[in-house]
């Protein structure tokens, strides 16, 4: 028997992998992208920052750093890798946590990244790489304590990839978490759907870019980091399927991994509510930043 999700229609799989049609809101994206809009430009007019550092060659590959001037040199910092299929969305909009996590104790790092059609998936997660070096440097630089670095949705699929790479080598374990939020852990199923259009993956580079298959490497570099695999109640049967497999995976190989599914929470709340100190995901990120 094949993959589960290769029993699904081409129409069935872009429901089950379209976020806003397991919304109960109205306009579940709209209200999205208000939320995290206006509480970037908040964020970018009072929280000071470092803007627009260059880490790749292409105009998005870019840092936006919130660190103010108060918070001590040992601080934790959080790391956030935006979604949109790869080509959605932007930097400038998802930094509307940083005055949450600053007022916790905490800096915040947000990375952008160019986008297809422009460049491949290929291009993408490889690049990513760059920007998490820079912020691992700059914190180690700093003297943090550690970094945990999440990502929502494609972001997920970008942030768990970067488990299979070795950074303890250079960094000498900085890198303390990993939070995926309702992430694509499997991208094989993206083929056969209408963002593919823009992305052009073919089943193999679809499969090469899938956390799940770097399950092995993931083991084999970052055993002491702490995963946590978050999703919606609210999400698709087929985000919870792969969010629950990519955990499972984790843990038969030895991985601290920790499942995390937020009753009647949709793919979009999970993030948007970042910036309520008081919400279940907010709070266990703070716990595994030692905040």
């Amino acid at each position: 028997m094949g993959p589960h999700w290769k029993c699904y229609s081409d129409e069935e799989l872009e429901v089950q992998y379209s976020p806003s049609k397991w919304s109960t809101r109205e306009d579940a994206v709209g209200t999205y992208l208000d939320i995290i809009g206006k509480g970037s430009i908040h964020v970018r007019n009072t929280l000071e920052c470092h803007l627009n550092i260059q880490y790749g060659d292409l105009s998005d590959e870019k840092v936006d750093i919130f660190c103010p001037a108060s918070l001590p040199k040992d601080a934790p910092v959080f790391v956030y890798i935006h979604g949109g299929y790869w080509q959605l969305n932007c930097l400038e909009l998802n930094c509307y946590m940083a005055e949450t996590f600053y007022k916790a104790g905490a800096a915040t790092a947000t990375i952008g990244y160019a986008k297809a059609p422009s460049v491949s998936l290929a291009h993408i997660t490889k690049t990513i790489k760059k920007g998490v070096e820079l912020v691992l440097q700059w914190a180690m630089d700093r003297g943090s304590r550690g970094v945990c670095i999440s990502g929502h949705s494609a972001g997920g699929q970008l942030v768990a990839m970067m488990l299979s790479l070795n950074w303890n080598k250079k960094f000498n374990g900085i890198l303390k978490g990993v939070v995926p939020i309702s992430a694509v852990f499997d991208v094989r199923p993206v083929i056969r759907m209408s963002v593919n259009d823009a992305l052009k993956a073919t089943e193999e580079e679809a499969w090469q870019y899938s956390p799940l298959n770097h399950v092995e490497s993931a083991a084999l570099c970052n055993k002491e980091v702490e995963v946590l695999v978050v999703v919606g109640g609210s999400d698709s049967p087929e985000f919870i399927r792969q969010s629950k497999e990519y955990t499972d995976a984790l843990l038969a190989k030895g991985l601290p991994a920790r499942y995390m599914e937020l009753p009647e929470i949709d793919h979009f709340q999970l993030v948007e509510n970042l910036e309520d100190p008081h919400f279940p995901l907010t709070k266990t990120i703070f716990r595994m930043m030692g905040l």
